[in-house]
């Protein structure tokens, strides 16, 4: 998979002035990707025990499936 990311310039100009390369800044994205994946593993093996849903930084998500969930009773509380 190859993917394209537009840093932006304050970040990139840095990278520049510390003479890091796109290398190095391609070895570290893998890193982080690999470890939130990891992370992401762990955590769903620790909802799939504790079978209640979690989130991480945002609720997004487990709204949507509050409501997805018990769609007919929100419609009805919606018509009140």
């Amino acid at each position: 998979m190859t993917m394209t990311i537009e840093l932006p310039e304050s970040v990139a100009q840095e990278l520049d002035q510390r003479h890091i390369s796109n290398l190095q800044v391609r070895a570290f994205v893998i890193e982080v990707v690999e470890a939130w994946l990891r992370i992401q593993s762990r955590e769903q093996d620790t909802d799939s025990l504790n079978r209640e849903p979690r989130f991480n930084q945002s609720a997004v998500l487990f709204a949507e499936k509050i409501v997805r969930e018990n769609r007919d009773l929100f419609e009805q509380l919606a018509k009140l």
